[in-house]
C-alpha cells in the first residue's frame, strides 16, 4: 500500500454507470459521497490528490489549498472510458508532482551522474531536439537520447490533440506531460525493458531528465507546428496564384523576379528556380521606369509572335522597397479578330470600288476588243498592222482577265459548292502578282510547269475562297520578301513551286529564309487564309527547314 498514490472521488455525479470503479496501476482509489464524508476520513496532515465534482470544488480548493497536490474537476455522468481516461490523466498529473519533488530533494552527487555531466547531457540532447525538423524526428531523437540513460522497449510522444489508447496507457512505466507556460503541448510515454534492475531508481531519474528537456521539446513543437501552417499557406497560397491563367510575376524596383506563377513559367520556359532572383526577361529599366512612378499602369507588348496587354500594380512597401505585380494578359486572338473585321469591312469597301471602276474600264475594253476583230479583218493577220492589232487585243483580253480576277478577289463567296480548276486559280493568281514579281527582281521556279498551271485535278468547293486564300498569302509573301531580297545573291532570288499528290493535293511555295518573314503565320493574311481553306476541309502551314521556309497549301480531293 505504501507504493499507492492515494486518490479521493468525491461526489456521486462524477461516477460511472452502477458506480463501478476501475482499477489503476498504482492507485489507491476512495470514494466519498459529500465533503463531509471526505473531511472525516482523511488523515492529519495528508497531501491530497482529488477528483471532484463542480459543486464542491472551490469549498476544498478553499480549506484545504495547501495540502491539495492536485485537484480535477470531473465530468458529469462519464462513461466508464471516460471515467478511466480522467484517472489515468490525474496519475500523469501526480507522477510530473512527484518527479518534481524528487528533483528538488536529489543531489546531482548521486543520480545519473556527476552535476557537469547531466548538465552537458541535456545540452547536447537539447541541441539535438532543437534541430528536428518535425515531430516523428522528435520521437526519434527522445528515443536515442533515452536510450543512452537506459534500455527502453518504446518512447512514444503524443502530440497534443491527439493521445495514447486506454490500453497504450496502462503499459508506460512513465508519463510526463510536455508543457510550456502552462500550456500543453504533448505527452511522453516511456516503456522501460522488464530485465532492468532498480526501476523506480531509473525511472526517478529518467523522469527528472526527461523534465529538464520539457521547454525545448516543447518549442520544437510548437516551432515545427508553426512551419508546418507556414508551408500549407505558402503551397495554399502557390496554388491559388498558378491557377490564374494569364502570366503573373512579382518583381522589385530593380525588375528583380521575387514569385511567378506557373503561366509565366511556360511562357518563359524555366522553372521557378531559374527565375528566382534573376531579372525579368520581358522589361528594361528605360522602358519599365515610367509606367513603375503610377500605382496602376498599363501597355501593350509583343513577345514570342504574341500580343499581350500589361498590368503593373504597385504593392505596399515592404522594407522600404517597391514591390509591383505584373499580370499579361494574351490578346493575340481579340487582335486578329479585329483585323479580321477590319479586313473584311476594307474588302467590302474595295469591292464596291472594284465593280464601279470595272463597269467604267469594261466598257471601253469591249469597245477596242471589237474594233481590233474588224481591223484585223480590213488588215489580215499576217501583215505588220495585222500583228500590232493582234497584240494590242491581247492585252486588252488580258486587262479584262485581270478585271474580272479582282472582281472575284472582293466578291462575296457563292452559297453553293462547285467543281473548279485549282490550276485555274494558280494561273489567276500568278498574273496578278506578275508585277510585284518583276519589281522584286526574283523568279518563279516551277517543278513540271505545264502541270502545275494547266492539269492539276478538279476540286469541289468555292473557288473565290480558294483564289482569295492563294492570294492573300502569296501576295504578303511577295511583299515581305520583296523588302529583303536585296540583301540576297541574285541566284538565290525565286520561288520554288512544286505539287504532290496523296489523299490530298498539296501546292507548296520554297524560298530562302529572311528575318522579314518570320511571323508570317502571325500575319492577318496568313489567318484569313487558313480559315478560307479550313471551311473548304484544307489547310495552310508554313515550315522552316534550315534556311528555306515553306508554304504548303492542303486542299481535299473530289471523290
Amino acid at each position: 500500500m505504501a507504493n499507492l498514490d492515494k486518490v479521493w472521488i468525491i461526489g456521486e455525479q462524477i461516477l460511472p454507470p452502477e458506480n463501478q470503479i476501475p482499477s489503476i496501476d498504482g492507485m489507491l482509489l476512495m470514494v466519498s459521497l459529500s465533503v463531509d464524508d471526505f473531511e472525516s476520513r482523511i488523515e492529519p496532515d495528508e497531501r491530497l490528490s482529488l477528483l471532484t465534482e463542480d459543486q464542491f470544488a472551490s469549498e476544498i480548493q478553499d480549506k484545504y489549498q495547501d495540502r491539495i497536490e492536485t485537484m480535477r474537476v470531473g465530468l458529469p455522468t462519464p462513461s466508464f472510458q471516460l471515467f478511466e481516461e480522467q484517472l489515468l490523466a490525474l496519475r500523469s498529473e501526480l507522477r510530473l508532482v512527484h518527479d518534481f519533488s524528487i528533483a528538488e530533494e536529489m543531489t546531482w552527487s548521486g543520480g545519473i551522474a556527476t552535476e557537469a555531466k547531466v548538465i552537458r547531457k541535456i545540452t547536447e540532447a537539447m541541441v539535438r531536439i532543437f534541430a528536428c525538423n518535425d515531430n516523428a524526428a522528435v520521437q526519434n531523437c527522445l528515443q536515442k537520447i533515452v536510450d543512452d540513460i537506459a534500455k527502453t522497449r518504446s518512447v512514444k510522444l503524443f502530440v497534443d490533440p491527439s493521445y495514447a489508447s486506454l490500453a497504450e496507457m496502462k503499459i508506460q512505466d512513465l508519463a510526463i506531460p510536455i508543457q510550456f507556460e502552462e500550456k500543453l503541448y504533448a505527452h511522453l510515454y516511456v516503456r522501460l525493458r522488464k530485465s532492468i534492475k532498480n526501476k523506480e531508481v531509473v525511472i526517478n531519474e529518467l523522469s527528472e531528465f526527461l523534465l529538464g528537456l520539457s521547454d525545448v521539446i516543447a518549442l520544437t513543437l510548437e516551432r515545427n507546428r508553426v512551419l508546418q501552417d507556414a508551408v500549407r499557406s505558402r503551397d495554399l497560397w502557390q496554388a491559388s496564384f498558378d491557377a490564374i491563367e494569364d502570366p503573373v510575376v512579382i518583381i522589385d524596383s530593380e525588375l528583380i523576379v521575387l514569385q511567378a506563377n506557373r503561366s509565366y513559367l511556360e511562357l518563359v520556359g524555366r522553372t521557378l528556380e531559374n527565375v528566382l532572383n534573376h531579372e525579368s526577361l520581358f522589361f528594361n529599366i528605360e522602358e519599365i521606369s515610367s509606367y513603375m512612378k503610377s500605382t496602376r499602369s498599363e501597355w501593350e507588348l509583343n513577345f514570342s509572335n504574341r500580343n499581350y496587354r500589361v498590368f503593373l500594380d504597385r504593392l505596399h512597401k515592404q522594407d522600404n522597397e517597391d514591390h509591383f505585380v505584373v499580370r499579361m494578359q494574351d490578346f493575340t486572338r481579340e487582335k486578329q479578330l479585329r483585323e479580321t473585321m477590319m479586313a473584311k469591312e476594307q474588302r467590302s469597301n474595295l469591292g464596291v470600288l472594284i465593280s464601279s471602276v470595272a463597269h467604267d474600264i469594261n466598257n471601253p475594253i469591249g469597245g477596242i476588243l471589237a474594233f481590233c476583230q474588224l481591223l484585223e479583218k480590213d488588215y489580215g493577220a499576217k501583215t505588220a498592222v495585222g500583228q500590232d492589232i493582234r497584240t494590242i487585243r491581247e492585252e486588252a483580253s488580258r486587262c479584262q482577265n485581270l478585271i474580272q480576277t479582282m472582281l472575284t478577289l472582293v466578291r462575296e463567296s457563292k452559297s453553293e459548292s462547285e467543281i473548279y480548276s485549282v490550276s485555274e486559280c494558280i494561273t489567276s493568281v500568278m498574273n496578278l502578282l506578275r508585277p510585284a514579281l518583276k519589281r522584286s527582281k526574283f523568279d518563279i521556279e516551277w517543278k513540271d510547269e505545264t502541270r502545275i498551271l494547266y492539269d492539276l485535278p478538279n476540286l469541289w468547293g468555292y473557288k473565290e475562297k480558294t483564289l482569295q486564300a492563294i492570294f492573300q498569302s502569296l501576295q504578303e509573301l511577295v511583299s515581305r520578301l520583296g523588302e529583303s531580297f536585296v540583301s540576297l545573291p541574285r541566284r538565290e532570288r525565286k520561288i520554288t513551286v512544286d505539287t504532290e499528290v496523296r489523299q490530298a493535293l498539296y501546292l507548296r511555295f520554297h524560298c530562302p529564309f529572311v528575318p522579314n518573314i518570320s511571323d508570317l503565320d502571325q500575319s492577318v493574311s496568313h489567318y484569313l487564309s487558313s480559315i478560307l481553306l479550313e471551311e473548304q476541309g484544307g489547310s495552310l502551314q508554313i515550315f522552316r527547314q534550315q534556311n528555306f521556309i515553306t508554304y504548303e497549301f492542303c486542299f481535299m480531293l473530289t471523290n
